[in-house]
Order: C-alpha cells, then structure tokens, then sequence
C-alpha cells in the first residue's frame, strides 16, 4: 500500500545567522539537514534571487516564514535586529547558540538551543522541534487585527506628519498614548510600539521611573529603532501611555526639522507615522 499523496506545502522556515564561513556547517548539516528530516524547507536571504534591498528582503521573508530560525552565536548585531522584528511580529522563532555566554540578559527568558561544538546535537534538537511544528503548525489559525490608534499629546496621529516643538538645550520630548479602540482585549505581545530615529538620538528614556528605558537597536542601513516597553494588557477602550525623551548624542547637528516615525508593530503587519520635530532654537539663535 502507496502513501497517499499530499498537496499540503512543507512549512517555509527562514534563517537569520552571521554569514561567515565557520557558520557554513552549521547551517548545511545541522539547520538544512534537520529541516529535511522534518519535513520543511528552510532558506537563507544569500540563497534567493530578488530584487531592492537586503533588507526589504529580509523584512518580507519573515513577515512570510512560517518560523523563523536565528543563530545568535557572537552577538551579531544584524541577527539581534532582525530577530526583534520577528519577535514584534509575533512570529514563531527558535533561537540557536554555540556558546551560552552569548546570550544577553534580555534574552535569557526564550530558550535556546545551545549546541556547542555538536552540530549533531542541533540537528537532533532542531528536528524535534521541527516535527512538532509540522504537528501542529504555528500559522494555523489567523492572527487578528489590532484595532488601535495613537495620540500625540492631544493629537489623533495620522499616516501623515504631526508637528512637535522642541530646542537643542532639551531633547525632544513625547507624550505618546495607546488607545484599544476594539471590543477585544489585546493581551501583552499583541503589539509593541517602535520609534524609527536618525543616528543623532541614540537612547530614548521613559519617564516612568518604574518602566524600563526602551530597547535601542541601531540598524544596519543607518539610524535606530527604539522599542517601547510591552504593555502587558490594554482592555477594551483602553489607554496606555508613554512619556519618552530621546536623547541627541550630536546636538550640534541637529536640524530645524528632523522626522522620526512611530511603528506599531503587530502579528498583522506594522502602521508607520511620521512625526516632524520643529527645533525652535539651534545654539544661541
């Protein structure tokens, strides 16, 4: 008696991990060789043809990934990034490391597959955790929309700029509020809120002393991305709010009209809105 032949797609697993060649095993034999023997298919953004940039790429195909594999060995910068846009994402994700000293203190809650000199003891590892996916796979049910709308100060924002005053003597300052304006609840992890800035501010700072500071993250095509502290749960017609300051690491080349933008991160996809801040006062103008 013959299988019965299945139409079913094989789960697509993308891979973020440092491209050098110490990493080329680690890949071909331990990540390609247990996706293989789950069942999946896993690629790396060097083995595809494409076109635009690297990252828009990278973007696209963990927004399409049915789970996203990382290796995190060496703290790689890249690797770092592209892993929180997947988190903020919602997406699954299974995070790899030779060396457990590698993992930072903000990471130490999600498991890891340490795997040490062993490539087959990732690969082993690695297939167990595949087969379960293909089990019970990740995107079985539809992620829902996330229903929700920013203000700025007492302003609604909109897909196009709103206008915020700042001086040099004082680096800008935000008053950022979160509204659920949906009849559901949006438990923590269903959104997280981002702000995309130039390379001059290098930190922003939460006013709630009881809050952390965000995560600042610079990005491999120029500027950062800072991401504001999870909410844990925003209940229906519900408020959150954020008093940030982004601090200016060059205020001698700050200008009269710098754009950040504010993302909203969700399991859907991500809002940009860009905000202009209007410098009142540059040195003793």
């Amino acid at each position: 008696m013959t299988d019965t032949p299945t139409t079913t797609p094989k789960l697509f697993c993308f891979v973020l991990m440092p491209f050098a060649d110490e990493f080329n095993d680690v890949y071909k034999l331990g990540i390609q060789g247990a996706c293989d023997d789950a069942g999946t298919y896993c690629e790396r953004v060097d083995e595809q043809i494409f076109t635009g940039s690297v990252m828009e790429r990278i973007y696209n195909q963990i927004a399409k990934a049915d789970v996203i594999i990382a290796d995190m060995t060496g703290q790689n910068a890249n690797v770092f990034y592209e892993v929180g846009y997947a988190h903020a994402l919602g997406k699954t994700t299974v995070l790899l490391t030779k060396d457990a000293a590698d993992i930072p203190f903000d990471m130490l809650h999600f498991p890891h597959i340490v795997y040490g000199d062993q490539i087959s003891e990732l690969q082993d590892q690695l297939t167990t955790r595949m087969q379960y996916f293909v089990a019970y796979p990740p995107n079985a049910y539809e992620a829902p929309t996330v229903d929700i709308e920013l203000y700025l100060g007492e302003t609604c924002l909109k897909p196009f700029e709103t206008v915020c005053e700042h001086t040099t003597t004082h680096g800008p300052s935000l008053d950022i509020t979160v509204y659920n304006q949906s009849s559901e609840t949006l438990e923590r992890g269903a959104f997280q809120i981002g702000i995309l800035t130039a390379n001059r501010f290098d930190k922003v700072y939460t006013s709630d002393r009881d809050s952390p500071n965000a995560n600042s993250i610079r990005i491999p095509t120029g500027g950062f991305v800072h991401m504001l502290p999870t909410v844990d749960t925003l209940f229906p017609q519900g408020y959150a709010e954020y008093g940030v300051t982004l601090s200016m690491c060059r205020k001698s080349e700050v200008g009269r009209n710098d754009v950040i933008t504010l993302r909203v991160f969700t399991r859907a996809g991500t809002r940009d809105f860009p905000v202009r801040l209007y410098c009142a006062r540059i040195g003793n103008e």
